[in-house]
């Protein structure tokens, strides 16, 4: 488990957990990136799927924007298949979220909850379960 001061990221089967906290810069996403990169090299030898819990996020600067899609992008082309992303809604975290998602594959398939249970259950319905659905510090 890493634990940050704006970021929190562990695996449990083939699910890379991830609670985002604060608003990050350039050097906060830098070190994320790495830090997944690092986390996803364990994965990516089978199809893998993360989940990342935004409430607590309170956005980006514009720069982080293409460092997360060239980090999603990265992902994707290692067997990362399903993507979720839990917050309430938000009008501009929707908005900055999907500037750093861009367009994605077809056969890659992205979904947005409002709550933890209903994410998990999800990848639970996709061939993706987990022994411990929370971060655990």
């Amino acid at each position: 488990m890493i634990i940050d001061n704006f970021y929190t990221l562990r695996t449990d089967q083939q699910v890379m957990i991830i609670s985002i906290i604060g608003s990050w810069d350039v050097k906060t996403a830098e070190a994320f990136i790495k830090d997944y990169k690092s986390y996803a090299n364990g994965l990516c030898h089978d199809n893998w799927a993360h989940f990342v819990y935004f409430d607590e996020w309170t956005l980006a600067v514009p720069e982080v924007e293409p460092l997360i899609h060239e980090m999603l992008e990265w992902a994707i082309m290692r067997n990362m298949t399903h993507s979720v992303r839990i917050y309430k809604k938000n009008t501009l975290k929707d908005y900055q979220l999907q500037r750093m998602i861009g367009q994605q594959p077809e056969d890659h398939i992205n979904r947005n909850f409002s709550s933890a249970a209903e994410g998990f259950e999800f990848l639970a319905e996709n061939g993706f379960t987990v022994g411990q659905a929370t971060i655990v510090a």
